[in-house]
């Protein structure tokens, strides 16, 4: 069942849109998470579907109400809907217990049930020791967890989180972006998180919308995202990749050093060129071999021109014959070194044609 459904949604300011035709249904209990860079409109379009901005354009319908439309828009306080800010915004004032179970005060909740309630709370986050400090006396991890556990109680319809981890350090992040996880999976809320952060998007979502420059650039879920790459932005944003461009000639696509037949990149079937993206630990490094392997593998000759070691995999910088490079990331055991002649593999099922990328 839709829970959110967003339709050809734009936002300008003055001549400038900084949401463009955004339209989306996000299902009952899913977590969708808008992934982009600074300044693509992710933020815009997060407060637009919690109420505090209007769209210039398009509508947004809560269970199949409009909440949202040039003409009209409901106010946040009757949209049911929880919202959890980058500065968590949780009272300095009030202890652990007492901000946890203010949105309960507020709905006029029976004492006893607010104690219930607020107890089984900590307990999910893990702050039942801590229940009677103040903020201040919190890690950043644990000031997040209250900020959660005080959006989650009041069981709303749908849980919105802007950048909720960016203050946080490296290993908190990891820590909590599992935890954010671990929370929707236990109380099925209607999620939506916004992101700059591509691990983040790939740990805790259902389904990743891609946005740059206001437009929205691919939307599916997180394996489809990184395996298949609709576009030259999303391709770059998610992860490391490799461009390879081929050109057309007659029933092959030539590249820098190999060549495809065409029936195997059936989304280029039409094209007279074609630009791919090929992931680095999609390709395989091998010492040198005489003759190419059989099946669905191409193989190309080239020599190792610099590497880097990361712990768990070493990165290849690999020179073709045509002088051109390829990046490699493969198994901490495959250990080559400058100068190395090698083969490189590639399994035709991981190249991903760019719809948007033909020069």
């Amino acid at each position: 069942m839709t829970k959110l459904k967003i339709t050809n949604v734009g936002r300008d300011y003055g001549n400038t849109p900084a949401v463009e035709d955004f339209s989306l249904d996000i299902a009952d209990g899913e977590f969708i998470s808008l992934l982009g860079p600074s300044g693509c409109g992710k933020t815009t379009m997060l407060r637009m579907i919690a109420g505090f901005i209007e769209p210039s354009r398009g509508t947004i319908a809560l269970n199949g109400q409009m909440i949202s439309s040039p003409s009209a828009v409901l106010p946040p306080e009757h949209r049911s809907m929880s919202m959890i800010f980058q500065s968590y915004a949780i009272w300095p004032n009030m202890t652990v217990y007492q901000n946890v179970a203010f949105g309960l005060e507020l709905r006029k909740v029976p004492a006893s049930e607010i104690s219930r309630r607020v107890g089984e709370m900590l307990e999910v986050v893990q702050l039942t020791v801590q229940a009677s400090r103040y903020p201040a006396e919190l890690s950043g991890g644990q000031q997040q967890r209250v900020a959660l556990a005080r959006a989650v109680i009041v069981q709303p319809e749908v849980l919105l989180l802007d950048e909720p981890l960016s203050n946080l350090d490296a290993n908190l992040r990891e820590e909590m972006r599992l935890e954010i996880r671990r929370m929707h999976n236990e109380f099925k809320i209607t999620t939506v998180y916004v992101t700059h952060d591509q691990a983040e998007a790939m740990v805790a979502s259902d389904r990743i919308v891609v946005m740059s420059k206001g437009r929205v650039e691919q939307i599916a879920s997180p394996r489809e995202i990184y395996r298949s790459p609709a576009t030259r932005f999303v391709a770059s944003f998610i992860g490391r990749t490799n461009f390879l461009t081929g050109r057309r000639n007659g029933a092959a696509f030539e590249f820098s050093a190999f060549k495809i037949p065409s029936d195997r990149l059936p989304s280029a079937s039409e094209r007279d060129q074609v630009v791919v993206s090929l992931r680095p630990h999609s390709v395989g490094v091998v010492p040198r071999r005489a003759s190419p392997p059989d099946g669905r593998l191409i193989s190309i000759d080239g020599s190792v021109v610099d590497r880097a070691y990361f712990g768990d995999h070493w990165d290849y910088s690999i020179k073709l014959a045509d002088d051109s490079m390829l990046i490699a990331s493969v198994e901490p055991y495959l250990e080559y070194q400058i100068g190395d002649n090698v083969s490189l593999d590639i399994d035709l099922e991981h190249l991903s044609v760019l719809t948007d990328a033909t020069t």
